[in-house]
C-alpha cells in the first residue's frame, strides 16, 4: 500500500480531481520564494549532486534553479507553467499588491525587503525557465498527476501547495500524497510545509486541521513512517513540517 501503478497518472489526465486543480491554479498566490527561505524550511539531502528532487507547486521560486546549479536533477511542477506570460503577470500583480499594503500576509514585517528578495528570486527563476538547457526541468502539471515514472525520484517537497490548498479536501490531500509516494524510490522522502501551521491556533482553517490529522492517522494505518518536525527554530513560529518516508 502507498504505491500506485505506472499508468495511473496517464489514465487520470482528464479526471475531475485534476481538472479542479488546473481550474483553481489562478486563484492561488503566485509567490517567488527565495532559495534561502526554501532551504531553511526543507531538509534537503546533505549531498545534492545526482539527487532527483521535485518541487510540487514550485511557482516562481528559484529553488529549482539553485538545485540544478548544485548538480541535482531538480524539477519544478506547477500548473501555472502552462503560460509563462500569465505567471509573470500574476507575480507582478502579487508584488504590487503587497507593496501597496506595505506588509506581507500574516506578518508584521514591512513588505519592501521580502518583496525585493522575491523579485530577485523570480528573475533567477525566469532566466532558468527560459533557458533551453534547463527549460525541461519545469513541468506544467498538478500534484495528483506528477509527470515522472514510478520509483524515479529521491526527494519530493511541497511548500504551500499540498498543504495549504489541497488539504482543504481530504481525498485530494491523500491523492497528492499517494502520487508523491508513487514517484519516490524506497527510502525517499516527501516533505510537506506547512503542517499544523500557526493559523490553527487562531481558530482558522479547521477543515485543514482535521484533514491533516486524518492524514496522520491514515499513515499509521497503512504502515508509513511520518514525522512532524517543529519549524519554530527557522522563525516560522507555531508551524511544523511533515516528513514521510517512502517504502
Amino acid at each position: 500500500m502507498g504505491r500506485r501503478s505506472k499508468t495511473h497518472a496517464s489514465e487520470q489526465q482528464d479526471s475531475p480531481v485534476a481538472r479542479a486543480q488546473w481550474d483553481s491554479a489562478p486563484a492561488t498566490l503566485p509567490t517567488a520564494r527565495p532559495w534561502a527561505t526554501v532551504a531553511a524550511l526543507i531538509p534537503f539531502p546533505s549531498w545534492l549532486a545526482g539527487q532527483t528532487i521535485v518541487d510540487v507547486g514550485a511557482g516562481g521560486s528559484d529553488a529549482v534553479a539553485t538545485l540544478l546549479a548544485a548538480g541535482a536533477n531538480a524539477f519544478g511542477v506547477d500548473p501555472r507553467y502552462r503560460s509563462f506570460p500569465a505567471l509573470v503577470r500574476d507575480v507582478a500583480a502579487y508584488f504590487a499588491a503587497h507593496e501597496a499594503v506595505g506588509q506581507m500576509p500574516q506578518s508584521h514585517e514591512p513588505s519592501a525587503h521580502p518583496i525585493a528578495r522575491q523579485r530577485a528570486a523570480f528573475q533567477h527563476f525566469a532566466a532558468s525557465f527560459q533557458d533551453r538547457r534547463s527549460a525541461a526541468h519545469y513541468r506544467a502539471a498538478v500534484a495528483t498527476q506528477l509527470p515522472f515514472a514510478t520509483d524515479s525520484t529521491d526527494f519530493v517537497y511541497s511548500l504551500d501547495c499540498i498543504t495549504q490548498y489541497l488539504d482543504r479536501e481530504y481525498e485530494l490531500l491523500v491523492a497528492a500524497v499517494l502520487e508523491a509516494l508513487r514517484v519516490l524510490r524506497s527510502g525517499g522522502r516527501l516533505v510537506l510545509v506547512p503542517f499544523r501551521d500557526d493559523v490553527f491556533a487562531l481558530g482558522y482553517h479547521p477543515v485543514r486541521q482535521q484533514n491533516q490529522q486524518r492524514l496522520l492517522q491514515w499513515l499509521q494505518q497503512v504502515g508509513l513512517h511520518g514525522v512532524v518536525e517543529d519549524l519554530s527554530p527557522t522563525g516560522l513560529t507555531g508551524s511544523s513540517r511533515l516528513v514521510i518516508v517512502a517504502r
